[in-house]
């Protein structure tokens, strides 16, 4: 058995000469802190940290190791205030090699800052120049970067209300001054003692009423002038005043007939005493409560008592129009008119009675789809007026079409036909029907 044995060597590790890597993470340089500020330190090396000292102002606060990072809190409620204070760190491996921060100053601020900010503020009623009467809310809008501490309100100087209330309102009863020009101001002070003076404004007090000098205005509103009146007709005025109406004077050929003094303002005439086919004028005076007065415009009106009506009513279909298509239900509409009154409109389909209307407005619903499709249909009218006078209207052509063989059209409007396109694009396109489209096939 043999052994080899042969020489031990012990190879010695090259000496650490990295100096380790340290940093000041929180605060920053110039930073302004307050209360207790944590100091955030990273020290790191690619051996071992042995020690690691933080220094406050030149004195130490710190010394030792807790892994990478270090967390130092720092009560600055213990420091002046306003000073600047001076923060760096220290540190060394285990073999000697050592680093240092940049030293960063830091500025102590504990004491809240003074508020220096006016408030704003401004009278927002009433405006200035303004005539004011009775009560008058004079309303004050104002705002802090703070807050409101109370809102000061002046009357020709002197202090009359105080309020720290939202809205800021003073309501000064004008019913106790003399009519005169008054001046208000306003003041808003902070809870910094900080204030803002609003106004003066100028207003007109005037509780002693005007004169009435204006006089009432209105008009006949029945019967209208020009009219044939019968029996017994109720004459209508409407009236208005500032004031107040007190009485509507009614004449009938320049002599009072009658007066009313209460809405609505009319009266009954018997026209059945008057000449028959004589024109008469009738006329109304308005007089208001501080006796202004005012003569209406005068109206004719003709007596009309027997009953010898040979005009016939007027009458035309008014929709829809002659040769146009129809479908679903369509209203067929007729304006009638007579001087003595319409009785009756008759609605006749090619010739046949199909429906009598007696009151405006004159309208027929047709169910066009109970009709043949494309079909012609003859439509006339005949009124009636309440003295048995009547009247044909026009004949109308409507042709029926419920079924819908029309195709739509349309193009592409984008993009144009031999255009280089790339990319995404939006391709447009224009359609239209005589319906309806329902929808867009893209190929």
């Amino acid at each position: 058995m043999f052994a080899c044995e042969g020489p031990f060597f012990s190879v010695q590790k090259d000496p650490d000469t990295i100096a380790p890597i340290l940093s000041i993470s929180n605060p920053v340089d110039q930073a302004i802190v307050s209360d207790t500020v944590t100091i955030a330190i990273y020290a790191y090396d690619n051996d071992e940290i042995d020690t690691v000292e933080l220094y406050l102002n030149d004195e130490i606060i710190f010394s030792g190791t807790e892994g990478d990072t270090i967390l130092f809190r720092w009560n600055t409620n213990e420091f002046p205030e306003d000073q600047l204070n001076t923060i760096w760190a220290y540190a060394t491996d285990v073999t000697g090699n050592y680093n240092q921060t940049n030293t960063i100053a830091v500025k102590v601020d504990n004491l809240p800052n003074a508020d220096t900010i006016l408030p704003t503020g401004t009278i927002v009623y009433p405006a200035n120049g303004q005539t004011v009467s009775d009560t008058v809310a004079i309303r004050v809008v104002a705002s802090d970067n703070d807050s409101i501490f109370a809102v000061y309100f002046f009357l020709e100087g002197d202090t009359v209300h105080q309020t720290d209330e939202i809205p800021y309102i003073f309501n000064w009863s004008t019913l106790e001054a003399e009519d005169d020009s008054y001046t208000i101001s306003a003041t808003a002070i902070d809870i910094s003692n900080n204030q803002i003076n609003m106004g003066p404004i100028t207003v007109f007090v005037d509780n002693i009423p005007s004169p009435d000098i204006i006089a009432p205005t209105g008009n006949i509103t029945f019967p209208p002038s020009g009219a044939l009146v019968s029996d017994t007709v109720v004459i209508q005025v409407s009236a208005y005043d500032d004031f107040g109406i007190y009485s509507v004077d009614f004449l009938l050929n320049g002599q009072s007939i009658g007066t009313d003094n209460t809405k609505p303002y009319k009266y009954s005439w018997d026209t059945t005493n008057e000449l028959e086919d004589s024109e008469n004028f009738i006329s109304v005076i308005l007089e208001d409560l501080s006796g202004n007065q005012r003569s209406l415009p005068t109206i004719s009106v003709t007596i009309n008592n027997i009953d010898d009506d040979q005009v016939p009513p007027v009458i035309n279909i008014a929709s829809p129009a002659a040769n146009q298509t129809v479908y679903d239900s369509t209203e067929i509409i007729a304006i009638a008119f007579d001087a003595f009154g319409i009785d009756r409109v008759e609605f006749y389909q090619s010739g046949i009675l199909v429906n009598t209307d007696y009151e405006e407005p004159y309208i027929y619903n047709w169910n066009t789809l109970s009709e043949d499709d494309d079909t012609e249909h003859i439509w006339s009218t005949i009124a009636y007026d309440n003295n048995g006078n009547y009247t044909y209207s026009q004949q109308i052509v409507l042709l029926v079409d419920n079924d819908d063989n029309i195709f739509p059209g349309g193009m592409i409007t984008y993009p144009a036909a031999g255009q280089s396109l790339s990319g995404e694009i939006e391709i447009k396109v224009s359609a239209y029907d005589n319906d309806e489209v329902h929808y867009t096939v893209f190929f």
